[in-house]
């Protein structure tokens, strides 16, 4: 699904979203075989409706069978990865996330899932993303919506390349968007910008965005942006331009309608309130949310 043009850049626009947060992120190996970047949600940096979302390596077993409640864990393999993670769930799901794909778990109520490498050793590389859910969605029954990497629209022109993972650009849309069961509307892109190159995103006006750079140098609007660093951008303004310079910028592009809700925490769940979160942690423990086979 790939489509050249010549130019995917509008410079003419005026109305860009500015830079509000630029923030220098820290790469962290907790333990052999995993290390991440990670930026999460705060009132010194509101990615709301994105929870948490951590650029990870993974090359050995990290985390055994787990539950998640009341949002989306999304994990976005990242084209170069050298390696593919095993998925497998209460709902019966046994899949391969592999280079490029995407995985989306909407938890709802409840899910217990895993991811492992296919291949122990060998490196996976990307990205995985905690996506709130709004209050009246947090019960909804657990799915899981996917798309391989053929499937992800992706837009080369020169000196750049844009894959629509999620959400549409022009008339390229995500398959994982036209999937019946999606809660909460998220754009996700991932960019490639060779040193020079200019990409303009419509963003629309009242939405949340932020830019993860992953690696390379360039630019959003007139902030300069690096490899681990992340930049928030205003809800006002109808659009982004990002510039590479330097060495090639590869950064992931998020945008979404803030839920502007109260989210409690408790390990692997995040509730409306405390006697959800109770509620939640009683349907694990009997069983409620599924087991491994």
């Amino acid at each position: 699904m790939t489509e050249r043009r010549n130019s995917m850049s509008n410079n003419e626009s005026a109305n860009h979203k500015s830079v509000v947060v630029h923030h220098q992120l820290r790469e962290v190996q907790s333990r052999p075989g995993f290390r991440t970047v990670v930026a999460r949600c705060s009132a010194e940096l509101d990615l709301d409706p994105i929870l948490n979302i951590e650029l990870f390596h993974m090359s050995q077993p990290t985390f055994a069978p787990h539950p998640h409640a009341g949002f989306s864990a999304v994990t976005y393999m990242l084209p170069e990865s050298d390696g593919a993670l095993r998925n497998r769930d209460s709902l019966g799901d046994r899949s391969l996330i592999g280079p490029g794909a995407l995985h989306w778990t909407q938890a709802g109520a409840g899910v217990v899932h895993e991811e492992l490498p296919d291949t122990l050793g060998q490196d996976c590389w990307g990205f995985q993303i905690f996506v709130d859910l709004a209050a009246a969605d947090k019960q909804l029954a657990p799915t899981i919506l996917r798309a391989q990497a053929h499937e992800i629209p992706e837009i080369v022109a020169a000196g750049s390349k844009l894959r629509v993972v999620a959400g549409a650009f022009e008339q390229a849309r995500s398959p994982v968007t036209e999937l019946a069961g999606l809660a909460t509307a998220v754009d996700l892109f991932d960019v490639t910008l060779e040193p020079g190159a200019t990409l303009s995103l419509p963003l629309a006006a009242g939405r949340r965005a932020f830019v993860f750079a992953i690696d390379g140098s360039g630019e959003v609007g007139e902030q300069p942006i690096d490899g681990h660093e992340i930049v928030v951008l205003s809800e006002q303004g109808e659009g982004a331009l990002l510039r590479g310079h330097g060495q090639t910028l590869r950064a992931l592009v998020c945008a979404a309608t803030p839920l502007r809700q109260p989210v409690v925490w408790g390990g692997p769940f995040a509730m409306s309130n405390e006697a959800e979160l109770q509620a939640a942690r009683a349907r694990f423990e009997a069983g409620e949310m599924g087991q491994l086979s």
